[in-house]
């Protein structure tokens, strides 16, 4: 015989469908409590700094008590006013990420102005700091190949006296 008669449910699914309607409405409170960019979670950042319906979503978060949920548990008529709420905290949110972030055509921030100024002048000493290697490592290779020849004429100067011996030296001497 089974447990439940048809249509009923179990006390864990409805105490489930209750958690996620209060995380929920906790992820909107927190999401309204938001003033500035820093203050938003990474877990919930979409790739453009805005904040993802899906990543809200699927957040989840122990200590600040919220689960993740599927979108479409969200959609369900159950869940329609909290749903509602925590959109509208979206929009808040990502309104204030446009407002403190300019569009990517526009560069009227001077922080960004000055970013871009650093990164030419960080390319500039890098290709500077390639060249003197470069000229680093072609003066070492020269030097190198300089004091082998030096080496090569010492060795050669010295198997030539080697050979002659003290003939030679001899004759050196007398013609001074």
């Amino acid at each position: 015989m089974a447990m439940f008669k048809r249509g009923e449910t179990s006390g864990h699914v409805i105490e489930r469908k209750r958690a996620i309607t209060k995380s929920i409405l906790r992820k909107a409170k927190l999401l309204n409590e938001i003033q500035s960019i820093e203050e938003i979670p990474e877990a919930i950042k979409g790739k453009s700094g805005k904040v993802s319906e899906v990543a809200v979503h699927s957040w989840h978060d122990e200590k600040i008590q919220v689960l993740g949920y599927s979108r479409n548990t969200a959609y369900a008529n159950h869940n329609q006013m909290a749903l509602e709420q925590l959109l509208a905290a979206i929009k808040k949110v990502n309104n204030i990420t446009y407002r403190t972030m300019p569009p990517k055509g526009l560069s009227n921030n001077p922080l960004r102005e000055r970013i871009k100024e650093l990164e030419k002048e960080n390319n500039l000493l890098r290709n500077a700091l390639a060249e003197v290697y470069r000229s680093y490592m072609y003066i070492a290779e020269k030097n190198t190949e300089q004091t082998s020849i030096q080496l090569s004429k010492q060795e050669f100067i010295s198997e030539q006296a080697a050979i002659l011996g003290e003939n030679r030296l001899k004759s050196i001497d007398k013609n001074d």
